[in-house]
């Protein structure tokens, strides 16, 4: 779950904790305001039996507020209240008037509209344009049902006393008209004003999020800049490897080179850093190469570490031809690639990598497939992003971004395929020709 996703979820958890503690005080006024003015004690304790039901349903719904993964489950919950609220306020409402009891009826009636409007802001509360839609839609239906039941029953509506007057007010088509209107006009714009709230969040994060990669990538750059001359510096040393070169077999002498091409990479990858860093474009040097030799080299490189060393890795050749790239920049995207599927099955029973490469139409691809721990859904899509690691304190997050960089200045291509719990395949596609 990412920053904005986060932001939001707690903001939606505030929100649903507002809307229940409201429609809590709602059924306390409202089963305070008819008892006092329903004239039969039977519907008095009818009402007062109803509304608790309410009541308790929504002191429940408070306190599972506090569980983050049910809360979209609790605020449709929330909305289906205010629907069955609003409906059972409607059946008395009916059962009033058809009974002659204008007070109640018309307090009744008034209420109605009150409370669905009321019920409308605070779906709104909990950010999310869904609940206040759904609200908007049940509440229309609801007053189309009680325009329904004035044309099919209002031959039964009598009134012998001077406040049918009120009655006939409350009971006006243009005025159901007009409140109907009102709670769709008011419906939508609360969604769009929730969706523009949610996508402002996202858009503030996502650029803030951008500023600080930004930012690092600054400070990364002048740290690969000037740590550049000192590493030269360092590596020098390496060319008094020569001087013993002669005096060892060819076997040995073979892990001398090893050395020297390894310090070549060291320098081409700070390179790389420096022209990710300042989002400088890198020219490649391609020459014909083989593939499958450059992949037999990366594992045997990757063997060499001890906590690789006895991991099974395997390579199947369906492809023999050369191709043009820079042999160094693959190398170190294949042996990134190894490593992290090296350490993706550390400590997992039968684990493997699985490497091969074939050809599709006019290119060549590159398979690495492990079955580690997978990566979740959540994080597949940001896995190319600068510096974000799925390793904690572990990964710099560069790895993948500089692997990325270097397959799309080959004109090649490079993703990923996932099942989070049972491993990771990676593609590298690479054309024929340069």
């Amino acid at each position: 779950m990412g920053i904005a996703d986060e932001l939001l979820q707690v903001r939606e958890q505030k929100g649903l904790k507002i809307t229940f503690i409201s429609r809590i005080v709602f059924v306390i006024m409202i089963i305070l305001g008819y008892a006092f003015t329903a004239e039969g004690s039977r519907e008095k304790i009818i009402m007062t039996g109803v509304f608790s039901c309410f009541l308790v349903f929504d002191i429940i719904l408070t306190g599972c507020v506090s569980h983050k993964h049910i809360l979209r489950h609790i605020g449709l919950l929330g909305v289906l209240h205010d629907v069955l609220f609003s409906t059972v306020l409607t059946v008395f409402w009916a059962n009033f008037t058809v009974h002659d009891e204008i007070n109640a009826a018309v307090m009744l009636k008034l209420s109605l509209f009150i409370v669905t409007m009321a019920f409308l802001i605070l779906n709104s509360f909990a950010i999310r344009p869904l609940y206040p839609v759904l609200a908007t839609a049940g509440f229309i239906l609801l007053h189309f049902g009680v325009l329904a039941y004035i044309f099919t029953f209002g031959e039964n509506i009598r009134f012998d006393r001077i406040e049918n007057a009120a009655m006939n007010s409350a009971l006006s088509i243009d005025r159901f008209i007009i409140e109907t209107g009102t709670l769709l006009v008011s419906g939508l714009f609360l969604a769009y004003i929730v969706h523009s709230f949610r996508k402002t969040v996202l858009q503030a994060v996502s650029l803030q999020e951008k500023l600080i990669r930004q930012e690092k990538k600054i400070i990364l750059g002048d740290i690969a800049t000037g740590m550049a001359h000192e590493i030269k510096n360092q590596l020098n040393m390496i060319g008094f490897l020569d001087l013993i070169k002669t005096k060892l077999t060819d076997n040995e002498q073979q892990y001398i080179t090893y050395v020297h091409e390894g310090r070549n990479r060291i320098l081409s990858m700070i390179d790389e850093v420096r022209a990710m860093a300042k989002n400088e474009e890198t020219s490649y040097t391609l020459k014909s190469a083989d593939v499958s030799e450059v992949i037999e080299e990366a594992i045997r490189l990757i063997k060499m570490d001890k906590e690789v060393k006895f991991q099974n890795i395997t390579f199947s050749k369906n492809f023999f031809e050369d191709l043009y790239m820079d042999r160094d920049k693959i190398l170190q995207v294949l042996l990134n690639l190894l490593r992290n599927s090296s350490q993706a099955i550390t400590g997992k029973k039968n684990g493997f990598i699985k490497v091969f490469t074939q050809q599709e139409n006019s290119r060549v691809i590159i398979t690495i497939v492990d079955n580690g721990v997978g990566i979740t859904d959540g994080n597949l899509s940001k896995i190319w992003e600068p510096f974000y690691s799925t390793k904690g304190e572990k990964g710099t997050g560069i790895g993948l971004d500089i692997c990325k960089r270097i397959i799309e200045g080959h004109k090649g291509i490079i993703s990923c395929d996932n099942q989070s719990g049972e491993g990771t395949t990676f593609r590298v596609s690479l054309p024929l020709t340069p």
